[in-house]
Order: C-alpha cells, then structure tokens, then sequence
C-alpha cells in the first residue's frame, strides 16, 4: 500500500501530494517522518476492496488520529472484487469509523459532493470514502482535493519564520545550502535565521538565495518546499552535515536538550524498560533514544508511565510535543512533559 500526505494550499498555490516509499520497513521510518514533521492537512489511505485492512494500515491510521489529521478512505482494485468482498470491505471500514473512531462514514460521490460535505471533511467530523476508478483516472480524486478547505495549523504569514531542514550541506569554507519546508511564517531572502542543532551549537546564517517549484524566488509562504543558499554569519564554519534539523527567526519554547521525561502509551505488548533504545520521532527530531529511567516497566497495550529518555546528542525540542516510539513497528505513543537543560 501506498500512504499520501495531502497539504492543502490556499489557492492559487499548488498542492503537493507526499507519499511513503514501497519497502516495508523504510515506509514505516518515512510515514512517520511526513506525517509528523510536515503534518499535513489530509491523510489519504488507500485500501483494496479485494483484500480489506491490513494490521500495518490500522497503525497508520491510529498515528494519524493520535495527531488529529482528518483521514479520507480510497477503495482501490474494485474491478477485481467480488460485491461480496466489496461489502465485507465497506463493513470492516464503517465498523473501524463509528466504534473505534467514533464518527459517521460517508460514501463520498465526488461528482456530486457539497460544500457542507467538504467543511465537515474539513472538521473531520465525517470520514468518507472515496472509490479509485479501474481505470486508475485520478480526475475525480483531483476534484476532491480541490474542494477540500485547507486546515493546516502553521499556515500563519505572520508568525516568526520556522523551517524544517530535511538535508542540509555545506556548498563552501562559510556557506550553507538547506532543503526543506517552510513550516510557518515567511521565509525571504536576506533574512536572518538561527540554524542547529549543527556541532551542538545553533549558527546565525543570512538567506542569499532560494529556489521552489515555480524557481528561482524572492520569498516562500508557509507550507512551499524550498531549497536555500545562505552565508554564515562571522564566517564560522558547520563542521557536522546532518539531516533533520531546523532554522527558526527566533529561538522560543523549544529547548536545546539531551536528556527529557515523557509520558507514553503503549500501543502493542511489546515491554518497554530501562537500557532499551528506540528510534523516536517528534516534530522534526528523528533519532535514537535510550529508556534511562522508568517508574514501572510497561508490558500491555494501554499501559501508562513517565520514562525519562536520553538522546544520542543535543535536539532542540519543544514540551507538549507528541512522540513515537518505534522498534520495527509503532511501540508507543507520547507526549514529552519535562526538558533537563
């Protein structure tokens, strides 16, 4: 199965589709990076009408609900189905949709759908489902997403400027060049931006240059992806290349910090106690984290506890930020409660 991430952009602007890669493994690092640093407004999960809801599928779709990302269903190998299967499908999904998530499945027509239709999308009080023609034209699910409100939260032009740096490299002695997303604000040549946790340090840079879609630009709005050229201030140079890091106008609630407390929640029976690490992802933060401490080892999905982490270096991270815990597989859902500086 394929997962797509849909941004929503405010017209005219355009509307960029992300979507996981093929491998197994791989597919589940990449989900949980987009979803959760890029978060995107709507979540499209594809399901064959044929074979109905793998396990996997059910763990994205509860990644996506623990971040309050409205999700649209899209039945796919309906040609193929027998009506039968077709229906079981369809059951097994309302099933999931009124007991588990607790709202209303629509059956969604996208040649007749309705503007209250589309704002309770929106809202996320409905989950549709929407059914890919065997011819695989995707004209109707094109009229779906143009219909769509957006609802990003970071969509503001008039907050300080924040972007998510994917991949970062240095292209000369007192030179950055940056790739990644303008998670809000305005991002504008000449305009100053702190950028780390690079050598465990945050470096002042100047944007030069950047580029989009569209080229070579002078500025990018909240949600662009964009690649930039920027000087370093006094000359310093960036010794480390890393990914995953950010550039912000000004440093506010975020903390630079190695050592942190969480509350989680497990989500299969795999235990969880002290020494064990795991690869964790919170906001743009995708790394390695060791359980220093927990007040009682967590074996049964449900079960609740404060675990005092430690990562491999210095992030910048921010409190009340939700976290994953994964090994192979989702372990635990969480939100970090406490930074040690």
């Amino acid at each position: 199965f394929f997962f797509f991430f849909l941004m929503i952009r405010r017209p005219p602007r355009s509307t960029p589709l992300y979507s996981s890669a093929a491998s197994d493994v791989y597919k589940r690092q990449e989900y949980l990076y987009n979803i959760n640093s890029i978060v995107p407004d709507y979540v499209f999960i594809p399901i064959s009408a044929e074979a109905g809801i793998a396990s996997k599928t059910k763990e994205y779709i509860g990644v996506a609900l623990s971040l309050r990302r409205p999700i649209v269903f899209m039945l796919t190998r309906t040609e193929l189905t027998r009506e039968s299967e077709y229906k079981a499908t369809l059951n097994t999904i309302e099933k999931m949709v009124v007991k588990w998530m607790r709202k209303e499945m629509v059956l969604l027509n996208t040649e007749s759908t309705t503007d209250g239709t589309m704002k309770r999308i929106s809202k996320g009080t409905i989950v549709p489902v929407a059914t890919v023609p065997p011819s695989g034209d995707i004209t109707s699910l094109r009229k779906l997403v143009n219909a769509l409100e957006p609802s990003h939260r970071d969509l503001n032009e008039k907050s300080p400027c924040e972007v998510w740096i994917t991949r970062q490299w240095s292209a000369a002695e007192e030179q950055v060049t940056c790739e990644g997303i303008v998670k809000m604000g305005k991002l504008q040549v000449n305009k100053y931006l702190r950028i780390g946790p690079l050598d465990s340090q945050f470096y002042t840079i100047v944007v030069r240059k950047m580029s989009t879609y569209k080229g070579s630009v002078e500025s990018a709005d909240a949600g662009e992806r964009v690649i930039f050229t920027a000087d370093l201030v006094k000359g310093k140079r960036i010794r480390e290349e890393r990914q995953k890091v950010i550039a912000m106008e000004k440093l506010n609630k975020q903390k630079l910090v190695q050592e942190f407390d969480a509350e989680v929640a497990m989500l299969t029976q795999e235990a969880i106690k002290a020494g064990q690490s795991f690869t964790v992802f919170s906001g743009n933060v995708h790394t390695t984290v060791t359980i220093q401490e927990i007040e009682c080892e967590l074996h049964s999905q449900g079960d609740r506890g404060i675990a005092k982490c430690k990562f491999s270096g210095l992030e910048y991270i921010e409190v009340g930020e939700k976290l994953f815990l994964v090994n192979d597989r989702v372990v635990a859902i969480g939100v970090i409660t406490k930074a040690y500086q």
